[in-house]
Order: C-alpha cells, then sequence, then structure tokens
C-alpha cells in the first residue's frame, strides 16, 4: 500500500497529540485503520463498534478480537432501538442513509462528552462518491487537507460541531491495496462473506439489512427473514469462497463471481426456505446500447421510489439528475452521457445517447447492466441495439 503513513504528517500538523475515535466495524478497512493508527505513538486511539439486532457476529468478533490484539479499549453500542424507529415505513430498500446518521451522532456525542478531538473512519480511495463531497465541501470551506476535514456527511443531515474533525487514513489507498497490506503484515481479517453495498466493484460488507427490496417495508419480520436468509447464504458462500446476498421479498441472489447463484438456492432449500428460480437462472443477453428492465411492478404503484432509484444510478454513474423530471421520467447525464429513465407499467427504459469514442461505449454499457442489477434486484434485463446513437 503506497504512502501508509501519508496521513500521519496531516494529522500531527493539526494535533500534536490528537485524540482518536476510530468507527470500528470489524471489515477489513477498518481493522486496517486500527492498525495503522496504533502504529502513530503519539495518538489516544480508542474504538466504537455499533451493533444491533441483525447485524453480522462475524464482524462483531472481529472487532473484539482486534481490540484485544493491540490492547485498545472498545466501546459497543447497541442501537436496534433507535434503528427500529427510523426504518419503521421505510421502503426504500438499502436503509443505510437512514442507518448511518444514527451512528455518526452517537458517536459524534461521544467524541464530544470524552474529550475526543477526531474520529476515524475507514473509507478508501474507491470510495469515489465520498471523496467527490469531501472535495466539494473542502472547496466550500475554502480547506486544502485530504485526509483531515469537518466533513463527515453533510447530505445526511450530519453536521460536525467545530470541536471534532475527521481523519480518513486510508483515502488514499484503493480496496486492493488494504487487503495486499493486511496480508503482507499477517493481519487476518475474518469476513461473513456478503456482497456489500457494491456488488461487482470492490468488496464492501454491510448488514443484511440493505438487501432489501425497494417498495417494502422494513418490518421486524422482513428483517428477521433477511437476517435469517443471508446468514444461510453467506455460510454456503464462505465454504466456497463466493460472496453472496439474498434479496427480499424478491428472493434475488446475488453472487461474486456471478454463476453461483442457483447453488445458494439450494442450499436455503435445504434448509426449509422458500427460493424463486427463474429469477434467479442466467439468462443469455446481447451486448448494445439501450436498456429494458421488466418484471419490477413496485415501481409503477409509487413514483418516489422510482425517482430514489434513478437518483442512486445517476449517483453511481457519477452524474447529474435534471430536475425537472417528471413522475415517471427522469434524465441524468452531461455532455458525454445522456439517459433517458422512463417507466411505463413494470417495465423501465433505458435510453442511451453518447457523445463517447465506440470503445468506450460497451465499457459505460455493461457498468450500467451491472448497476441494474445491483439497484434493481433483477436479472430481467434486455439490452437492444442502438447503434445510431454511437
Amino acid at each position: 500500500m503506497k504512502d501508509t503513513f501519508l496521513f500521519k504528517s496531516e494529522l500531527l500538523s493539526c494535533d500534536p497529540e490528537p485524540r482518536v475515535l476510530l468507527l470500528l466495524s470489524g471489515g477489513k478497512d477498518s481493522v486496517c485503520c486500527l492498525y495503522l493508527l496504533h502504529e502513530i505513538r503519539k495518538i489516544k486511539l480508542e474504538a466504537v463498534f455499533f451493533k444491533h439486532k441483525w447485524g453480522s457476529e462475524i464482524s462483531h468478533k472481529e472487532a473484539i478480537r482486534h481490540c484485544l490484539n493491540l490492547n485498545i479499549p472498545l466501546l459497543e453500542i447497541d442501537y436496534t432501538e433507535e434503528l427500529c424507529k427510523k426504518i419503521s415505513k421505510f421502503k426504500f430498500g438499502r436503509p443505510c442513509l437512514t442507518c448511518k446518521p444514527i451512528m455518526y451522532r452517537l458517536a459524534i456525542d461521544y467524541a464530544l462528552n470524552h474529550g475526543f478531538s477526531w474520529i476515524a473512519t475507514g473509507d478508501n480511495a474507491n470510495d469515489q462518491t465520498t471523496i467527490s463531497r469531501l472535495q466539494k465541501t473542502n472547496y466550500i470551506m475554502g480547506e486544502t487537507r485530504f485526509y483531515c476535514s469537518h466533513y463527515l456527511a453533510n447530505e445526511q443531515g450530519i453536521n460536525v460541531p467545530k470541536e471534532i474533525s475527521i481523519v480518513r487514513p486510508l483515502l488514499n489507498a484503493t480496496s486492493q491495496e488494504i487487503r495486499t497490506f493486511l496480508n503482507e503484515h499477517k493481519i487476518l481479517v475474518n469476513q461473513n462473506g456478503s456482497t456489500g453495498d457494491k456488488y461487482f466493484e470492490y468488496s464492501r460488507e454491510g448488514c443484511c439489512l440493505q438487501f432489501c427490496d425497494p417498495g417494502t417495508e422494513l418490518t421486524p419480520e422482513v428483517c428477521n427473514d433477511l437476517f435469517h436468509y443471508n446468514e444461510i447464504a453467506n455460510q454456503w458462500g464462505r465454504e466456497h469462497n463466493v460472496r453472496t446476498s439474498v434479496h427480499l421479498p424478491s428472493k434475488f441472489v446475488v453472487t461474486i463471481p456471478e454463476g453461483f447463484e442457483l447453488g445458494v438456492c439450494q442450499r436455503l432449500a435445504e434448509k426449509g426456505l422458500s427460493v424463486d428460480l427463474r429469477r434467479n437462472s442466467n439468462m443469455l443477453e446481447k451486448k448494445y446500447c439501450s436498456i429494458v428492465v421488466e418484471n419490477y411492478p413496485d415501481l409503477h404503484h409509487d413514483g418516489k421510489i422510482f425517482h430514489f432509484l434513478i437518483s442512486r444510478l445517476a449517483d453511481r454513474l457519477s452524474l447529474p439528475l435534471q430536475e425537472n423530471c417528471c413522475q415517471n421520467l427522469c434524465i441524468i447525464g452531461d455532455s458525454q452521457i445522456t439517459i433517458l429513465a422512463t417507466l411505463i407499467q413494470n417495465t423501465l427504459v433505458l435510453n442511451l445517447q453518447f457523445t463517447l469514442p465506440t470503445s468506450e461505449i460497451d465499457t459505460i454499457c455493461g457498468k450500467i447492466k451491472l448497476l441494474c442489477i445491483e439497484i434493481f434486484h433483477t436479472r430481467t434485463i434486455e439490452i437492444l441495439s442502438a447503434q445510431s446513437h454511437q
């Protein structure tokens, strides 16, 4: 991992003896931060692990194990009650944007009340959305630092008080570089084997609640089912060195690498859980430019969810979303790529227009197809010929 301690000089120039509270998820990124921060003797370091009823026990055990190994104090906060209140009636799929602010506010309150001046997170170079938002905030504030800032999650309503700053030790390291660093230093991080929230780009695990289909209310019963299905799927995945996730109520299965979906279904069926083999069969697809996503009835019934998911697609592609969108039509794009998203009954049509070299178009279409799997939880995707756009 290049420039392993590049954050050190920036942090110590701001605060010669920083007191740092690390948000420790038990995953490889936050564990890597734990070891890097521990190496800097001038830092007084503690960690906090946030847990809820449906969280991964493996991640919990990893947080405890590594803190014990380094003799670093670990605070455990169970926020199940607050989480249940926030996600009650929630119907937009991944509750991360609702869940994270709870943890951030609890961490800020604890830091303020216990004399911490810094909160550390495991964001890395693959977190381009975070980096973009950080750079935008720094520009507005006239800030030139990279690793240290006052940005945490302004877009989620989190305003960091002036007494607290944020340090991101891994912001210049890719996920692969972090994995290499851990291997070279013989730091084993056991993972539960979920796909995380960025299926096809890099491995970042998250809790099972993010695998709820948009349009479905996150009731305690749905949360229990998500936990049960994904515990079984992840166990199968660890046995076969495959990352997995099961989305409910659709029973849509994702495996990384692709092609192991039916194996997961078989294990689920063996455990007495219902599966949907048709939804999880791999279809032969043509590779062109316009994309049709079928069999998605929930979008038709709730225009807010349609707009939410298209805005997420725009965010993942780093493309602007036009503000004057109507109920069943959204336009995202810039001078190089324009995507007209139209909702007709239960079919979503993405018409793509490019001002790009022909050699780049297949790559972009392939990425959009993977994002459709990630966001809309279906493989009923037809890619139609649109050569005129080239």
